[in-house]
Formats: structure tokens, sequence, C-alpha cells
């Protein structure tokens, strides 16, 4: 059975991966998987032994491991009532949620649950960056880097999309992530701008009224755009005057967009975007 896995980390960004969850869960009819991993974390002793004697280091050894392990189980602790109170969040949806904690690394975690998760649902900042909007979560990088599942990045409120952005340019990738999209139960039913920004020529116009026609084919409602511009700040603009809430974009392959996505743009791409990102595997 496939199920959403709702990805816990920090507080700030909680309650929109509970909404985002259950808005998707209420349209596609999987469960809900909420995750909270506690990160291992040791600490060392520098080498001090010719400052101070083997009894001292030994006492100080003691007093860390002892640290460590009241570290532990507050952050388990911790971590048990933000599942709590997620589940309770989802149950206001109507939605009943399994609850999932781990010891580990999140990559390692989220790679056993890859044949079975249908969607993932991740928080932009994590709980090393609250407070901080226009930071993104070193973990939310490389999740996008590795995991082959659609992941769906949600900013601190999340709002059910009306409508979505298709960021296209007329690249194999694209055309995979398109056919993705078509075939896509969770967002049928929005109407889909199909954004092209490309420099105008009569190759990319017939790149966009295919992939236009290929969608509408499908029963799709299709807005199609060919803009000119830098990218992201191009596709910002066009997400603001159409008031669109969701940005849907492949992620695999060389295209002009898989730098912003897998390059060293996903930092800079992720801080300006002001909606809920979709990555298509």
């Amino acid at each position: 059975m496939t199920h959403i896995l709702a990805c816990l980390d920090g507080v700030a960004s909680q309650g929109a991966i509970c909404d985002a969850s259950a808005w998707a869960a209420t349209i596609t009819g999987d469960a809900v998987t909420l995750l909270h991993v506690l990160e291992r974390h040791q600490n060392v002793l520098p080498d001090l032994s010719g400052t101070i004697g083997l009894g001292s280091r030994e006492t100080l050894q003691a007093e860390l491991a002892e640290l460590d392990q009241q570290r532990s189980q507050l952050a388990r602790q911790q971590g048990k009532v933000q599942l709590d109170a997620a589940v309770h969040q989802l149950a206001e949806h109507g939605i009943q949620a399994n609850r999932l904690q781990r010891h580990g690394d999140l990559l390692e975690t989220l790679s056993e649950f890859t044949e079975q998760t249908r969607l993932l649902v991740l928080g932009k900042c994590g709980a090393r960056h609250e407070g901080e909007d226009a930071v993104v979560g070193s973990q939310l990088e490389s999740v996008l880097r590795t995991q082959r599942t659609p992941a769906l990045v949600v900013q601190r409120h999340f709002t059910a999309p009306t409508s979505l952005l298709f960021a296209f340019d007329g690249s194999e990738t694209a055309q995979r992530a398109l056919q993705q999209l078509a075939a896509n139960t969770l967002l049928k039913g929005l109407p889909c701008h199909l954004v092209m920004v490309a420099d105008p020529s009569a190759e990319h116009s017939a790149q966009l009224e295919d992939a236009a026609a290929m969608l509408r084919q499908g029963g799709w409602q299709v807005i199609p755009s060919l803009r000119q511009g830098e990218l992201i700040p191009t596709l910002t603009q066009y997400l603001a005057q159409q008031q669109i809430a969701l940005l849907v974009m492949g992620a695999y392959g060389h295209s002009r967009m898989r730098q912003f996505v897998l390059g060293s743009h996903t930092s800079a791409m992720l801080r300006a975007l002001p909606c809920t990102l979709l990555l298509l595997r």
C-alpha cells in the first residue's frame, strides 16, 4: 500500500506539513505516515592528556556520556510530543495518521520507504533554522538531490492550490515530467499554467504548443505562456501575478532548470519561491 510520508522537523513548518499531507491524502486516498528522525550526534572529548590527569579525563567523559543520554531522552520526548500534535491536527482534517520515530540518518531512513511512498512532504526550514524564513535546511537539499520520490516542499503556511504553474523548458526531462503530471491524480482538475522561459522563436512556440496539446488531450485546462528573462525571477513574478500557490517542475536530466533544482543554485531557488514546490521524479 502506498502512503504519503510527512517528515517532521522544525515546529515552525509542522502545521503546514500536516495541512499539505491532509490535502494530498484527501484527494488520493493514501495513508499518511508521520516521520520524526532523531539524528545521532556524538560529542568527542578533545585530547587533554597533556593538560589534565587520566582520572579527570575519565570523569569528563562520564559526564559527557550522561549529558548525551539526557539530550537523547529529551529529544525523543520532544519528538513524541510533535508526533502527537501532528496526529491530532490530521485528525481534525478527518485523516488518521500513522506515527514513526527513528534514530539515525534521515536519508537512510527515507530510502527504506521509497517503494511504498507516493509523496514526500517536507518543510523548507528545519529545526536548526527556526525563525529564519530565508534559510533552507541542509537536510532538505540532500533529500532533493538524492531521493527518487516526488517531493512536496511547503513554506510556513500551506494553501491548497486552485491552479498550478508547470515550469517547462522543452527538454526531454521536462517532457517526461509533463507525462507524469498528465497522469497525476493529485493535481488532475487544476488549471495548469504551462510557462516556458526562453527567447521567442518558432521552435519554442511549437514546443510549448505541443506540450499544451498533450495535456489538453488528457482533459487538462491549460494556459500556455512563453516568457523572456531570468528563470527564477520570471517564474516568481508570474506566480505572484496569477496568484498561483503551487510550482511544479521536473528534477532530472541536464536541462536549464536542473541547475536550480539539483545544482549549486538549489538554496537560491528555494529561498526565492513564495509558494509550495512539487518536484516530479
